[in-house]
């Protein structure tokens, strides 16, 4: 069977670089930075992102026009919010979104371009092809339309939630060794187990849980290691009642091992459920690392109807057999 196209060339008037300075990797966003600048002159934006997310998406939705492509410069928070500014200007066409990895955790970039393309940004934005991406939608009760969370990549509810609160403090970003590509995973690996011993189990729909992660793709897989077709309308849903080890064992197994989590597909559908929290901390939520507080009460996940065009140079994304 011959490999179908899905992705379409890129074309774009003005590079539009939404670049966070408390990154882990900013440093090196400055070479980068560099080069796009000489090898698109006279055509680069730069807005550097602070730490409040509403006041980011804001702005970076009022600068944006027709013809742009947005290079997010940091982690996965960086590349979200620029999705979400993206996805509130219903009024403009396709704008595409090529992050770059230069923070901490880099899913969403990492899925889309291999390390090497990085390496060479100018030829990535020349070579690059855009596709969609329909992204997850997560509403609590009572929640405006603006204060929705938009998740490319995944959400997650209890373990990850708490993990992701502590990969965002201050004081894992300053954190010497998240500088050298090759010790960052120590303070990664502490902070996850801090999180995994202090997420207080919460209650999905009157049911003990500690977890509740969607994916959006059919694999749970380690960042830049995807097996993913998209645009397929796919998910996997992962759920944790406990912690103990022969609950943990089989996840964690198949998760090293790369292999197809239980997955259910989902069109236009909407996954509802009701959280309880069971102590007295927080129940804590991310999508796509960003931490927010779940409040207890009724929440739904859905698709997005519109769309968010990403920039890939991976044959396995822009060609399908």
């Amino acid at each position: 069977m011959e490999d179908v196209e899905l992705a379409e060339p890129l074309e774009f008037e003005r590079l539009v670089v939404t670049r966070n300075p408390k990154s882990t990797n900013a440093r090196n966003g400055y070479r980068t930075l560099g080069m796009l600048k000489e090898g698109f002159p006279g055509r680069l934006f730069e807005l550097e992102t602070h730490e409040d997310e509403h006041t980011n998406i804001e702005r970076i939705a009022e600068l944006l026009r027709d013809g742009d492509v947005v290079a997010p410069f940091g982690g996965d928070s960086t590349a979200t919010q620029a999705a979400e500014a993206i996805s509130r200007r219903q009024d403009l066409g396709k704008v595409p979104l090529a992050p770059f990895p230069l923070g901490n955790a880099n899913q969403i970039a990492l899925m889309l371009n291999s390390w090497l393309r990085y390496r060479f940004p100018v030829s990535l934005l020349q070579r690059g092809r855009i596709l969609p991406i329909y992204p997850f939608l997560f509403r609590a009760q009572g929640w405006s339309e603006d204060e929705a969370r938009l998740a490319l990549f995944t959400i997650g509810i209890g373990v990850t939630g708490a993990s992701a609160l502590g990969l965002d403090s201050p004081e894992f970003r300053k954190n010497r060794l998240n500088r050298l590509p090759f010790l960052k995973k120590i303070p990664e690996a502490q902070v996850a187990v801090r999180g995994f011993r202090e997420s207080e189990p919460f209650r999905k729909d009157g049911l003990d849980r500690i977890e509740v992660l969607l994916v959006n793709g059919r694999r749970v897989a380690k960042h830049g290691r995807f097996d993913i077709e998209l645009p397929e309308q796919a998910f996997a849903l992962l759920e944790l009642p406990d912690k103990r080890p022969t609950t943990l064992a089989p996840v964690l197994i198949r998760f090293a091992m790369q292999l197809t989590q239980p997955a259910q597909r989902m069109t236009n559908e909407t996954l509802e459920f009701t959280v309880e929290a069971i102590g007295d901390g927080p129940i804590m939520g991310q999508n796509d690392g960003q931490p927010f507080v779940v409040k207890p009460g009724k929440v739904s996940i859905t698709r997005s109807q519109r769309p968010i065009y990403v920039v890939t140079t991976r044959r396995s994304l822009i060609q399908r057999g």
